[in-house]
């Protein structure tokens, strides 16, 4: 059974939306639970929050009186049950509850025994921490830096283009003003508007896999 995990030196480490559950689930009674096991306020909390666990008997106290208070363990008997700790305890589940329970059923000192139930759950629901590789960071960032200059310059011909289409549409109202061929005129302005808003949803679709790519190599490399 493991005994200390600290979430700074381990390769796994459980995901942050669990502890923070945990930690709001503990908030009502934590207080009390502290005055009463006598431990570290900071080392307390950490324990949840961080599952930063030193080998301390007032913090094994500590989740004693945290199982009890929350009806996780029976005050005179220690059995754990079962239905408070799946409807509590975000990532626990059946099998996690019955292979813990299985591990600890034989311990007597209920401080050790909740404990110990503590850090199995622990285990089971740890997974490996993401490190930020800088060799592979580095690598990414020319490719970064291409797909920003071309984002760029694809904002850059679109603005160059609206202001084209401004100037042509400008003189082709003075020309449908000056000739009776008004009818020809509106016809080449609306070709324009529909090829200039063509070409623009292409270089939003274009901007869209960059910016898609640039995501993923990130998370995935990173």
């Amino acid at each position: 059974m493991i005994v200390s995990h600290n979430s700074k030196s381990t390769l796994k480490e459980v995901p942050l939306y669990m502890r923070q559950s945990w930690l709001k689930v503990t908030d009502p009674i934590r207080t009390a639970c502290i005055c009463e096991s006598g431990v570290n306020p900071t080392i307390a909390l950490k324990s949840v929050l961080n599952t930063e666990v030193p080998n301390n008997p007032c913090l094994k106290c500590f989740f004693k009186c945290l199982a009890i208070k929350l009806n996780f363990m029976e005050a005179t008997t220690g059995d754990f049950l079962k239905y408070e700790l799946l409807r509590q305890v975000e990532g626990m589940t059946t099998e996690i509850f019955d292979k813990c329970n299985d591990k600890i059923k034989s311990e007597e000192d209920l401080c050790k025994k909740a404990f110990n139930m503590y850090m199995c759950l622990v285990h089971y629901v740890s997974e490996p921490k993401k490190h930020y590789n800088m060799y592979n960071i580095k690598l990414l960032i020319p490719f970064l830096i291409i797909a920003f200059i071309i984002n760029n310059c694809i904002v850059f011909v679109n603005s160059d283009d609206d202001f084209d289409e401004s100037v042509t549409h400008t003189e082709n109202n003075r020309a449908g003003a000056s000739t009776a061929g008004t009818g020809q005129v509106k016809t080449d302005a609306a070709s324009k508007n529909s090829g200039t808003q063509n070409f623009s949803l292409g270089n939003t679709i274009l901007v869209s896999i960059f910016n898609s790519l640039a995501v993923y190599c990130l998370k995935k490399f990173a």
